[in-house]
This record gives structure tokens, sequence and C-alpha cells, in this order.
């Protein structure tokens, strides 16, 4: 991988990391407003309140690129609306142990490789979810067509238009980054 590469790779994951950040914001502020809920919390409830979008767009409609840039200006919108109280919150949730983990996630990411049957299994399912919508009784035509797993959903919706599908494999860690995060929190308010 080029410099170049992980630079692009290295932004593609802080924006990714955003957008869940952002949805878990405002899922947040939607449900748990009087609720002390820490960062990692959040960004777990933003791929919880992502899920639950896409599903029940994908009812309606593929989830294709357009959909994606219009669920990510959404997004964007409602962060720089509201900016100062994000920000606020993230200076109140933030602790120096996040830096390692933040760190060692993109590290991570930037090392993993894809399985084999990337190719074969996952990245069909994921395509087929962006070019139709869903599709009723596909599954008795054959096992694979059928809704396999809820992080399908969750990576068809992360695709930039220039990069197509190839930084999905990211969504993974930064779910497992999401959850150091929540680990650390904890730890913080046990001692």
């Amino acid at each position: 991988m080029t410099i170049v590469n992980i630079l692009v790779f290295f932004l593609i994951f802080n924006f990714y990391s955003l957008i869940v950040l952002l949805s878990g914001y405002f899922f947040k502020q939607r449900f748990f407003a009087k609720d002390k809920i820490n960062l990692g919390e959040t960004l777990v409830f933003g791929f919880l309140f992502i899920y639950i979008l896409v599903t029940i767009i994908h009812f309606i409609i593929p989830i294709s690129s357009k959909v994606s840039l219009i669920f990510y200006s959404i997004f964007l919108l409602y962060g720089a609306k509201n900016f100062k109280e994000i920000s606020f919150f993230l200076k109140e949730n933030f602790h120096k142990s996040f830096l390692i983990a933040y760190f060692l996630c993109f590290l991570t990411s930037i090392t993993s490789n894809l399985h084999d049957d990337w190719s074969l299994y996952q990245l069909p399912i994921i395509k087929s979810m962006q070019e139709f919508k869903i599709v009723f009784g596909l599954i008795s035509l054959n096992d694979y067509f059928g809704q396999g797993h809820s992080f399908y959903e969750l990576m068809s919706i992360f695709q930039l238009p220039i990069f197509a599908n190839t930084a999905i494999y990211l969504l993974p860690i930064i779910f497992l980054m999401s959850f150091i995060f929540f680990l650390f929190s904890e730890k913080k308010e046990i001692s």
C-alpha cells in the first residue's frame, strides 16, 4: 500500500467514523437525551440507528450510491447544525487512551486482508442490496440470496461514488473501535 492509499483510507476511515458518530448522537438526542451515554455507546447506537434506517429504506428502494450520498448529506448537515453540542460531547467524553485505540484500529484496517469468500459471497450480497430492493421469496431459489447478516445491510450504505465498495471492510474495525471506547469509558468510571 502506498502513502497516498493510506492517506485516502485514513480519510475514508474518519469519514465513516464521523457518519456513525453523528447518527449515534442523533439517536442519543432523540431517545436517551437525559441519560449519560459515553462515546462508545454513542457509536454503537449509531450502528444500530443506521441499520434500522437502511433496512426500512431497503424495503422501498435499493441502497444505491445516490441514497448513500443523501444519507451522508443529511447527517453532515445535522452535524454542522449541532456542531457546538457535538464538540462539547466529544470533549466531555474524550480520554487519552482513545487515541491509542483509534490509531491501533486504523492500523488494523490498513493491514487487514479480505477473506477468501469476499468476492464469492459477501460482495455479491452487498451488491444485490445496492442494486435491488428487498425481494420477498428470493431465498427460495438459493440460500445465498437470503438476508444472511444484518452487517451487510450496514455495509451496503457505506459506499463512495469513486471508490464503490473498496472501503467496506473498515466498518467492522470502526465497530471494534466503538466497543474498545466503551470498555475504556467503563473502566474510567469504575476507577
